[in-house]
């Protein structure tokens, strides 16, 4: 299962995010955290199709980064 983080980079510009697929491989990279937002909800779409979360779980998730990334961690290294 592929699954997808964010990790910010700090650059003399400010805060980029950059959006990577199993922890390793770069998806995207200079994202702003709006897009990350955006990503974030379509892959917590994809785990309530997939039955592995509810529209109330994704919900609390959607708009916490953290909370997303420590799910997806989890998921990884489980």
């Amino acid at each position: 299962m592929e699954l997808f983080t964010a990790r910010s980079r700090y650059r003399s510009e400010g805060v980029t995010w950059v959006w990577y697929r199993n922890d390793e491989e770069e998806v995207y990279s200079e994202l702003q955290l709006s897009e990350v937002f955006r990503l974030i909800r379509q892959e917590l779409d994809k785990f309530i199709e997939q039955g592995i979360l509810t529209k109330d779980q994704a919900y609390d998730l959607a708009n916490d980064w953290l909370a997303y990334d420590e799910f997806v961690e989890g998921m990884m290294y489980a």
